[in-house]
């Protein structure tokens, strides 16, 4: 009986459900798996409608939940199957999609190019068997109103809600369009939202919603005061009409930069935030720190009807070390837990001027738009937390000091202390991919991990994945790494209010670092992820669930006379859902230990039940049974060139060549 007392699951629920509001979504569902009777308990729906509120609320499955389509316990298992796959380097699937020549993937759809008049839309979060073809020439000829057919230059620009922002330049005419169309199946209004003549260059870009589309460059024709800057445009979709004439310059932010490097921009809801991580031409004055200059604009500013405000957020000091701004990466996210905006940025430094490089990913929180307009009147008052998002002045902000950077804004890739033989570090030459996954805290790199072949003096490209995560530590300091060995770790108090800053006892370690597939992966797989042993032009993707790149491919049949040659595009899933027909089966076997899995609850049961069915025994649609000659050359016999829109079946549904890996 005395045994009895100190456990948990004897413990009434009231008690119980106290210290469960004290667990993130991955504690919840690793303390389901302690016994029996605590599965059952946390199987309640309603501390896991807890659980969704507090920390995933704005993931896909959180919204799911929400709505009703699953259960919270299925929403959390899910969602802790994905996280827990990234963490560990195990996807759940490997194949291929397609064949095309350029590619952008966003909101789990992959939108391709087969050539400049042909785009190919696949919902792959969905598992799609079909696709959406779009033929450019007849778009084109409606917006031009010309029946012949031009030469075309198509760049893909942006896919959210249904919607794809395309830039489409005429070879002879040296005309750039802007274009928006609608590519849900099944559209009974017009598809074509949104069409304008721009001037567009590489560094022009597009977000857009179900109702705004904005869209910018950076030019040398949009200047003050002999700086060029950025040009932004906005066009409501409800009209199709664009809100100005003329794009509007957008001040302060002058430095070119690279977009995903330097600068980055992103809606929430219909306002568009902006974010730079290089100092302005006004505030060179500010030697000492860095600041991330940012911004938050709505249709309103393009009408003149309110006035564009800059803001600053503390990013660093010039004395933690040097920059290698090779490595650097800049974005804006969405929190999972509350929905704010983050600046998600990663840079590799020598800490303190040291000879050793580190990657660290920092995270900033933004206000929400409307919070925006009541920090206004105190901007430059205070000094701010880390923990949101500072308002200030340029004199303010150059005698900002240092704020307490919280650990779980902040992720080195190792620590200071890891023994330098331990790392598995590749160079930037061969690092094809790098990003990071928010949800799983994990670093995402593609690299190519050279191989020995027998019989030869030259080693072959081998693209593999390296994933280095890490996850909360006990908050017992057990080892007396800050106080007295057995205690607690302390909260940092603020030193203006004296309250304790919420997260600041948390602590950190590494999950080490995994690369897949392992060493003795079969050839075939090998192939199947670089098909010629060539990495010199890959390009990838990712989001909090899967990752989907491209590479040459030889095998492409050369019959089908492209302009341009087309590249395998190959998706890596991490999403037990994820599930296309006709995959083969195959066990890996590596030396890591598996990952733990989602806790037993009748989601789980029922998906193994039904994934095992799925992709063994697919009931799709044998589309092979169609084909009369070479697959990639005769993929499509009944193809109507009349529609601007027509659905076809998946070119995976004819490739039919991937791997799923049982758990």
């Amino acid at each position: 009986m005395t045994e009895q007392k100190g456990r948990l699951d004897t413990l009434p629920f009231d008690v119980l459900y106290q210290i469960v509001l004290s667990l993130d979504d991955q504690d919840y569902n690793n303390l389901s798996w302690v016994n029996k009777n605590l599965n059952v308990q946390l199987r309640n729906e309603y501390l896991a409608k807890k659980i969704i509120d507090r920390y995933v609320l704005h993931t896909k499955e959180g919204k799911q939940a929400v709505r009703g389509k699953i259960t919270y316990r299925q929403a959390l298992s899910h969602s802790h199957c994905i996280k827990e796959a990234f963490a560990t380097g195990q996807p759940y699937l490997a194949t291929i999609l397609g064949h095309g020549t350029d590619f952008l993937y966003n909101a789990g759809v992959l939108c391709y190019l087969r050539s400049d008049t042909e785009i190919r839309v696949l919902n792959v979060h969905e598992s799609g068997e079909t696709e959406q073809v779009i033929n450019l020439e007849r778009v084109m000829a409606r917006i031009t109103r010309d029946p012949t057919t031009p030469r075309l230059e198509t760049t893909l620009l942006y896919y959210n809600e249904g919607g794809l922002s395309i830039l489409v330049k005429n070879i002879m005419t040296r005309t750039k369009y802007m274009v928006l169309l609608d590519v849900q199946p099944n559209v009974k209004t017009g598809r074509l939202r949104f069409w304008s003549s721009v001037h567009a260059n590489e560094r022009t870009w597009a977000r857009h919603n179900r109702t705004f589309l904005w869209w910018g460059a950076y030019h040398e024709y949009y200047h003050d005061e002999d700086y060029n800057q950025w040009a932004i445009g906005c066009a409501h979709l409800e009209t199709g009409r664009p809100i100005t004439c003329d794009p509007m310059p957008l001040p302060y932010f002058y430095s070119a930069g690279e977009v995903g490097q330097n600068i980055c921009f992103e809606m929430h809801g219909n306002d568009l935030f902006v974010v730079s991580n290089l100092v302005e031409l006004q505030a060179k004055k500010l030697q000492r720190t860095s600041c991330y200059s940012w911004t938050c604009l709505s249709p309103a500013h393009l009408l003149g009807q309110s006035k564009i405000c800059r803001y600053y957020a503390w990013r660093r000091h010039h004395e933690e070390g040097p920059i290698n701004d090779t490595w650097t990466d800049l974005s804006l996210e969405t929190d999972e837990a509350t929905g704010r905006m983050l600046i998600i940025e990663g840079r590799s430094e020598w800490r303190n001027g040291g000879s050793v490089q580190c990657r660290t990913y920092y995270q900033h929180a933004l206000p929400f738009p409307e919070e925006i307009c009541s920090s206004d009147g105190n901007k430059g008052k205070g000094k701010g937390k880390e923990t949101g998002a500072s308002a200030l002045s340029e004199e303010a902000f150059s005698n900002t000091e240092p704020r307490i950077r919280l650990p779980r804004h902040c992720h080195s890739e190792y620590d200071v202390i890891d023994d330098m033989s331990q790392r598995r570090d590749f160079i930037l030459a061969r690092t094809k991919h790098h990003s990071y996954n928010l949800s799983s805290s994990s670093f995402v790199d593609l690299v190519n991990d050279l191989e020995t072949v027998p019989n030869s003096m030259h080693p072959r490209d081998c693209l593999r994945l390296r994933i280095a995560s890490r996850k909360r530590k006990r908050p017992v300091d057990e080892d007396g790494e800050e106080g007295r060995p057995g205690m607690l770790y302390c909260r940092e108090t603020d030193e203006e209010s004296g309250v304790p800053i919420q997260f600041s006892d948390e602590r950190f370690v590494s999950r080490g670092v995994q690369l897949w597939p392992p060493t003795s992966a079969p050839a075939e797989l090998k192939r199947l992820l670089c098909p010629n042993g060539d990495t010199r032009d890959v390009r990838a993707c990712a989001d909090e669930r899967s990752i989907i790149y491209s590479i040459n491919d030889s095998t492409v049949d050369p019959r089908c006379n492209q302009p341009k040659q087309l590249k395998r595009l190959v998706l890596l899933s991490f999403d037990p859902h994820i599930r296309f027909p006709n995959m083969k089966p195959l066990q890996l076997h590596t030396n890591q230990q598996p990952s733990t899995p989602a806790s037993p609850s009748s989601f789980s049961s029922s998906f193994s039940s039904t994934s095992s069915s799925t992709t063994t025994t697919s009931t799709s649609t044998d589309y092979s049974s169609q084909m009369t000659g070479p697959w990639l050359s005769n993929l499509y016999p009944e193809r109507q060139p009349s529609k601007s829109l027509r659905q076809e079946p998946a070119m995976h549904m004819y490739i039919r060549d991937g791997f799923r890996f049982p758990r």
